[in-house]
């Protein structure tokens, strides 16, 4: 594989990165308060629940403060901006 190739794939490996972090963190905030199941925002998406949580991880990386509750899903804290 050339150089070439190798940049673009890792190029598309972090647009698609950012934009599930930014699907997530849309639909997080169109639902204050209320607790969203990983399946579920996999299942919106499009995605691996290992891709959400990798999502998670990087907006809890961007400063965003997400309540993760067993059996419930994810919402975002009270305390969040």
């Amino acid at each position: 594989m050339t150089i070439l190739i190798r940049q673009f794939i890792l190029s598309v490996k972090v647009v698609i990165s950012l934009s599930i972090k930014e699907s997530i963190a849309e639909l997080l905030e169109e639902n204050p308060g209320e607790y969203i199941s990983g399946s579920q925002i996999a299942l919106n998406l499009g995605v691996t629940r290992a891709a959400v949580w990798k999502g998670i991880q990087a907006l809890e990386a961007d400063g965003y403060r997400v309540d993760a509750s067993p059996n419930r899903g994810y919402r975002l804290s009270d305390e969040s901006d």
